[in-house]
């Protein structure tokens, strides 16, 4: 029998047993309460001694992250990890809105490898776009986009698509899987006192993609991070099997009598109505409904449920908002926000002194000449917390007027690093950078790249 054949079968075999598989308790919990999976074990608390990098929401722009790398001395000329013991942090949305998506997600992938190897890190948090890509919704995947997933897929794939490019299977879905909600960083450093003794001092940063809430008064960082997990293992085996079965049911040749018990499997499987299956044939549960608010969904597949803003990668309430006159961020608090006083008790609780968020766009306004910088937020207590989304996605559209931007933080002293110039051959780098992540199948969607260009 050929491999492909037997793959499909035993796929078949697999949504079977799905199907007669007994449905476990969260089938009829569909109650609202604001629960959480509980704590999976994996670190989400990161230390350092050195150099604490953090960039705003990157969507695809490769070449923004060559800039800001190069710009930030993490990297050599040939894309190399130079930073040492630093720590580069991406609070989300790396994925969605440029088509190089697919050479972000490997490089980042290769150089948190080499990153560690010299007692450094590259940590990336979960945004909205990393769970909506994981969870089937290509809304915002250009077409152009949409193209480079199918070239990094092998051509003896069953399906060829983004899904398979994150499946569960591969390296970049264990890695999508393995992604935090929420980190806090904590740089650590000695300065002397007024008697020449050194002191130890140190300073924590939580990093979350949209912000937080004072829901997150009652939840633990920790389970929030689990729950997100467990959502993201779920649908990317849904997807997974989903597709494929598809894939066999358009299959004229597929046996006629597995077809029938299929599209019972895919009816359920597509209202999440039983558990999957992975590769080994072992059972993967849907997380219960009442945890769905965690990643902004009401418990009903791709429904996005407006009263569940609280989530930490989809609420908005970290808008800034500039007066129309002068430009400068009005201080007014956003509905859904902390107060002042919630904010400082969370800060206090996490024993922390800052927070980074991105998602909400920094806002500019051209008539005034106020360019879209990464800013304090006035809604917060002073120095607090950090908008850093300034469209770097979007640098090379003026339409859009984003730019690219950084921050650093050495010895608790944060720096602001905005409207960074793209180098001359920052495409051609940037792609030099990332060719040495990806696999052989990518080389046809390379070369189209480049000539693009």
């Amino acid at each position: 029998m050929p491999p492909k054949r037997a793959s499909k079968l035993t796929l078949a075999a697999i949504a079977i047993c799905a199907l007669l598989a007994p449905i476990s308790d969260w089938a009829g919990d569909s109650d609202r309460i604001r629960a959480t999976v509980p704590f999976d074990g994996v670190p989400y608390q990161y230390a350092t001694a050195d150099r604490v990098v953090m960039c705003g929401d990157l969507h695809g722009n490769l070449d923004a992250l060559y800039t800001i790398l190069r710009h930030a001395n993490l990297i050599d000329s040939e894309g190399h990890w130079s930073g040492g013991k630093a720590l580069f942090v991406s609070p989300g949305d790396i994925l969605d809105g440029n088509k190089e998506s697919v050479l972000i997600l490997n490089y980042m992938i290769e150089l948190q490898k080499e990153a560690r190897e010299a007692g450094g890190d590259v940590i990336t948090t979960a945004g909205n776009h990393e769970v909506m890509v994981t969870e089937g919704d290509v809304l915002h995947v250009t077409k152009e986009e949409a193209k480079f997933y199918q070239d990094a897929v092998p051509e003896e794939h069953e399906v060829n698509s983004i899904h398979a490019f994150l499946g569960p299977d591969t390296e970049r879905g264990r890695y999508m899987r393995s992604l935090n909600m929420i980190s806090k960083i904590t740089q650590s450093w000695q300065e002397p006192d007024a008697s020449g003794n050194l002191v130890p001092r140190s300073r924590t940063v939580i990093a979350v993609h949209a912000g937080l809430d004072k829901t997150a008064l009652q939840v633990p960082f920790e389970e929030y991070n689990s729950t997100l997990r467990a959502w993201m293992r779920y649908w990317e085996y849904k997807e997974r099997t989903l597709q494929l079965i598809n894939a066999q049911l358009k299959d004229k040749d597929f046996d006629p009598r597995l077809r029938k018990e299929l599209k019972k499997a895919l009816k359920k499987l597509e209202e999440g109505q039983l558990p999957l299956a992975d590769e080994h044939g072992a059972i993967v549960e849907r997380p219960p409904n009442n945890t769905a608010w965690v990643v902004g969904y009401d418990g009903k597949e791709r429904a996005f449920d407006r009263a569940a803003v609280r989530s930490p990668v989809w609420a908005r309430f970290n808008r800034i908002i500039l007066d129309k006159k002068t430009g400068k961020p009005l201080d007014k608090l956003n509905p859904g926000a902390m107060t002042r006083e919630e904010f400082n008790r969370l800060l206090e609780r996490e024993g922390a002194n800052l927070m980074v968020v991105g998602h909400e766009p920094v806002p500019d306004d051209r008539k005034l000449k106020v360019p879209r910088q990464i800013r304090y937020h006035p809604q917060a207590p002073a120095d607090t917390l950090i908008n850093m989304d300034t469209r770097i996605g979007w640098e090379a559209d003026r339409s859009v007027g984003g730019t690219i931007s950084y921050l650093t933080m050495d010895k608790g002293i944060v720096t602001f690093h905005n409207d960074i110039p793209r180098p001359k051959d920052a495409t051609r780098a940037s792609v030099r950078m990332a060719t040495g992540a990806v696999t052989g199948c990518m080389v046809k969607g390379i070369k189209r790249y480049l000539n693009g260009k």
